[in-house]
């Protein structure tokens, strides 16, 4: 008689056991880690502003995302606070915390959020950071520093014509936005800043950001000026503007502009046809550095833009 032995597969008790192990790998991350390892795990932190630049006395919320790194499998997110420090160019510095919150797992990040008041010496805006303070889990980390800037905008009636400048915290860029009489007894602002943050097809060192809107649906002619060697950097091409839209547009070569976000477009602009409502751009002129000025002019790029109703930004 032949005897018959059943041979036993392991193969899945071990497949559970390794899943064991990390979730009890998890746990124990999750757990005070020991005084004599220091065994913490590494944080990043990034701060954001929803409104670059924000108006003037109004508010601007920044966010700190703060992932933890070298997490592998194990079910971590941050815990804790994140101090934000608003440093304005004149005057007291101003903190404000916030409790982390709204964490995802994949990846495995968590965010606070703080509401800035733009008021008395944040008016002209201010440097900011945020600054993670760490748990029993992650270290601490601080973000990049963050300048909020602020506009103040031009207060417009429609049944007059309205002009507003404004230059770049740099010096090396201003923008001047006219809008014509429209005959219509209606109240509008012209709100017109700058932004350190790039466009897509921003050529690097030839002006700050530009970003202006106006809240009436009118054309609008914009004078975007560079000075220096910022303005000699784009002399020989003067009028590549590189401009982003919430609106779709047509770009020099043609195409529709790219869509880089939703409800942002980005491109560079055409030059303009007689009948061309825009945003096109009309003509630009030159100064070599010299004249009247004390000490000598510098070097200036005068770019003309013509615009329909959008809320743009700017850039050569």
């Amino acid at each position: 008689m032949t005897v018959q032995t059943k041979v036993l597969d392991i193969r899945p008790l071990v497949r559970l056991l390794a899943v064991l192990s990390l979730l009890l790998a998890g746990v124990v991350a999750l757990a005070p880690p020991s005084s004599a390892t220091g065994a913490l795990l590494p944080s990043k932190t990034v701060l954001t502003t929803d409104a670059a630049p924000a108006v003037a006395g109004g508010d601007a919320h920044l966010t700190a995302t703060v992932s933890i790194l070298n997490v592998g499998f194990r079910p971590v997110t941050p815990h804790g606070t994140v101090t934000f420090t608003l440093t304005p160019s004149v005057g007291d510095p101003v903190v404000l915390n916030a409790t982390l919150g709204n964490c995802t797992f994949f990846p495995r990040r968590c965010t606070a959020v703080v509401t800035a008041h733009l008021t008395d010496d944040l008016m002209d805006g201010a440097s900011v950071v945020a600054h993670y303070n760490g748990d029993l889990v992650a270290k601490p980390s601080t973000s990049n520093e963050l300048w909020q800037s602020t506009w103040y905008p031009a207060q417009c009636n429609a049944d007059t014509f309205c002009g507003h400048y404004t230059s770049s915290d740099s010096g090396t860029t201003d923008i001047y936005i006219q809008v014509d009489d429209q005959g219509v007894d209606q109240d509008y602002q012209i709100e017109a800043g700058f932004s350190t943050v790039p466009l897509s097809c921003t050529k690097a060192g030839a002006g700050d950001t530009a970003v202006w809107n106006v809240t009436y649906p009118a054309a609008k002619e914009v004078t975007y000026t560079t000075y220096g060697a910022t303005a000699v950097k784009s002399k020989y091409t003067p009028t590549r503007i590189c401009y982003s839209s919430d609106q779709p547009f047509r770009t020099k070569y043609g195409s529709w502009a790219k869509q880089v976000a939703p409800g942002a477009y980005e491109g560079l602009l055409p030059l303009c046809k007689p009948e061309s409502a825009g945003p096109c751009v009309s003509g630009a002129d030159f100064y070599p550095a010299g004249g009247d000025c004390e000490g000598g002019c510098p070097a200036q790029l005068n770019t003309y833009i013509r615009a329909p109703e959008g809320d743009p930004k700017t850039t050569h």
